[in-house]
């Protein structure tokens, strides 16, 4: 599967309340976790700790699906009287497929809201970490650039991918990632495939290839069925969380759109 870089910074927090369980791999709590997004949680918890403990956990949903992920403690807020405290938690995205899974998971739960769902399917495209980038002779004028975004910079020599530019920052590079999307829309940054130049992220997304179209047809068709499925056996929630999924993959889709306003009628 390609490997793709997320602008994590594009995704809106999701007010939550799902069940969750997490060790410090010695002993376990059951909290709730209250806002979820791809970077991390905020926690519902009696057990407070310090910030900078290593937390493992597990997420509920009430359909069955289940996160697992691993993450650190930034902030502690205590809580008062009978009021849970809470945690705020960063995922550590450096575990292998961590990154996608979190997105994955956001994204599924974003489609039972189609307020959220649209904002998520306007969010920036990733960006294939196989993707070569290279800086434009003439910079547009006043740019300012931050710090982050300097030290992205000086990894980009002639033409280099995102594979390289992550080995040379090193363990610098989660917190500077993100400068790949912002250099690209402040156009100091293009990206090309081996064909030319496909545009910059201030451009007009290019169209879909065939190929691209095709597969998110069938990931539709996916959601559809697997709608269809939860429907028959009862499961209006998981029904209706699929079929928004589908809907956003292909737009306009006639059995798709009847599905859908049927369960929502």
């Amino acid at each position: 599967m390609e490997e793709l870089l997320r602008d994590r910074r594009a995704y809106p927090r999701l007010a939550v309340s799902l069940p969750c369980r997490f060790s410090d791999f010695n002993y376990e709590w059951d909290g709730t976790v209250v806002s979820l997004s791809t970077a991390g949680c905020r926690v519902e918890s009696r057990q407070l700790f310090r910030p900078g403990k290593d937390l493992s956990f597990v997420v509920r949903t009430e359909e069955g699906e289940e996160l697992t992920a691993e993450g650190i403690v930034r902030w502690v807020r205590a809580g008062t009287g009978r009021d849970p405290g809470l945690l705020g938690v960063e995922f550590d995205l450096r575990r292998p497929g961590l990154a996608e899974n979190t997105t994955d998971f956001v994204e599924r739960l974003a489609a039972s809201d189609v307020d959220v769902a649209m904002r998520y399917r306007a969010a920036g495209r990733p960006i294939p970490m196989a993707q070569i980038l290279y800086q434009k002779r003439q910079r547009p004028p006043d740019v300012q650039l931050t710090n982050e975004e300097r030290t992205f910079l000086a990894c980009i020599d002639g033409r280099t991918d995102l594979y390289g530019v992550r080995q040379a920052l090193g363990p610098a590079w989660e917190s500077v990632s993100y400068a790949a999307f912002s250099l690209l829309g402040k156009g100091v940054l293009t990206t090309i495939q081996a064909q030319g130049i496909v545009g910059t992220a201030q451009g007009p997304r290019p169209a879909p290839t065939a190929k691209e179209t095709m597969a998110r047809n069938q990931k539709a068709q996916e959601y559809y069925e697997k709608a269809m499925e939860a429907r028959a056996t009862g499961n209006v929630p998981l029904a209706l969380t699929n079929l928004r999924l589908a809907i956003i993959l292909a737009p306009g889709d006639p059995e798709i759109t009847r599905a859908l306003e049927e369960l929502e009628g």
